[in-house]
């Protein structure tokens, strides 16, 4: 990765040694990010695979603008600190939250979330042709990593970008950079295509499959498998004065391996998932608005923000130690929903209050002795300050609770974590 990095700023270098020496090349700076009505997760640099909303602030083009390039990005440091309850995570994540309650105190530093942008247009035919990279550091890990890579032209779009079953535009404002338990989230390789018809937009995409099945399922002779199909994305998107509706659509097949000692027996076997959201942005005043999203599905829980890395699109199903190969998986439902409302009090200070629920059902006996989780509530308060057009800081207050089935008993218990963030960023 770091080789990939070197070679991308080593031709940005030569592309800036060509502007100087070439009379038809100009550089100037664009300001886009002064629209404080919507809030834009990737804090200021506008860009989604189905809706191309801007160019970074440096732009390098030629005198008829036919081509351009650009560069721009965010740095980002958040400091936490958790109190009567804590994580032992960055990310504030309610899946993470310790059952019962860790009473201990934390203190910690990230620079997650920030990252450098790349971005090339040049006009092919009729629409332009449309090249976007973006490089990011991990809030919980030191390192770089590939977040965004794709081409689009027209309505066409290839590569790996946002998924086509997530609503940006819907997304709350948090300091907090895992943002709401249950916002679908969720970069991945994918083949879309995106029409508008007026108010309407109609986008389909075949995605990546991607989901894990835990290291533990080798007790029970379980593994991974080839995926042998796309997930399948679509949403229908309309627009209107008083903001924005999104109905969403997701179905997917998963495959998993049974390994017996006997290998003529081995045999592959699979769970179908499917999953349908409704979000979307109203605007309530002209200086507030109130963003949502809801969320039901089985086999889903790797498009959902704090299920993403839990391994629960497929639990056990039934397990028969003698005999392995009866051994099965299902798909977990689950289901979940936040509301944001976002008020903008001048052009300097904005704040949100954010309530979000996910939980499961359809569970039986086994899956609440090995997994436990029966939901979790996510509450975050927050003010920005909006220094200038490139720096921002922030404060938070969350709070989470997790809620754990008791397999002895019918009761549940559960853990609860607090935690404060402050912010400051720069983008350029």
């Amino acid at each position: 990765m770091k080789r990939n990095l070197m070679i991308l700023l080593a031709l940005f270098c030569c592309r800036v040694v060509f502007a100087q020496n070439n009379d038809s090349i100009q550089t100037h700076i664009k300001q886009n990010d002064k629209n404080w009505n919507q809030y834009n997760p990737e804090r200021g640099f506008f860009q989604k695979a189905y809706s191309d909303e801007g160019d970074p602030r440096f732009m390098i083009t030629n005198e008829d603008e036919t081509f351009s390039f650009g560069v721009g990005g965010v740095l980002q440091v958040i400091s936490f600190y958790d109190f009567m309850g804590s994580l032992d995570s960055k990310d504030f994540s309610t899946w993470n939250i310790p059952v019962p309650t860790n009473h201990t105190s934390q203190y910690g530093m990230t620079v997650g979330s920030t990252k450098i942008n790349f971005k090339s247009k040049s006009k092919l035919g009729r629409h332009n042709l449309i090249a976007f990279i973006s490089l990011n550091t991990p809030s919980s890990e030191d390192r770089i990593k590939l977040r965004q890579a794709y081409i689009s032209w027209g309505d066409f779009t290839i590569g790996k970008t946002y998924s086509f079953f997530m609503d940006l535009a819907a997304g709350p404002m948090t300091v907090d950079l895992q943002g709401p338990n249950t916002q679908i989230s969720l970069n991945t390789p994918l083949i879309g295509y995106t029409h508008p018809f007026g108010k309407w937009t109609f986008a389909v995409a075949l995605e990546m499959p991607k989901y894990t099945v835990p290291e533990d399922f080798k007790d029970y002779s379980i593994g991974n498998d080839f995926q042998s199909s796309p997930d399948f994305a679509a949403h229908v998107h309309y627009n209107a004065s008083f903001g924005h509706l999104q109905l969403g659509f997701l179905t997917r097949r998963l495959h998993y391996w049974i390994s017996t000692e006997n290998q003529d027996i081995n045999k592959s076997k699979k769970c179908s998932g499917n999953g349908i959201s409704l979000s979307g942005l109203i605007n309530i005043t002209p200086k507030c608005f109130f963003t949502f999203q809801g969320i039901y599905g089985a086999g889903i829980a790797q498009y959902i923000n704090d299920f993403a890395d839990a391994g629960i699109d497929l639990v056990l199903d039934e397990v028969n130690n003698e005999d392995p190969i009866n051994n099965s998986l299902k798909a977990l439902t689950t289901y979940g929903g936040y509301g944001s409302f976002q008020y903008n009090w001048n052009k300097k200070f904005r704040s949100a209050f954010i309530y979000g629920l996910t939980g499961v059902s359809n569970v039986n006996d086994l899956y609440k002795k090995l997994y436990k989780f029966d939901l979790s509530q996510y509450v975050a308060l927050n003010l920005f300050y909006r220094i200038n057009d490139y720096c921002m800081c922030g404060v938070e207050y969350l709070h989470g609770l997790r809620l754990d089935y008791m397999p002895d008993s019918n009761d549940t218990e559960y853990g609860c974590a607090n935690r404060l963030n402050v912010m400051f960023s720069y983008t350029f």
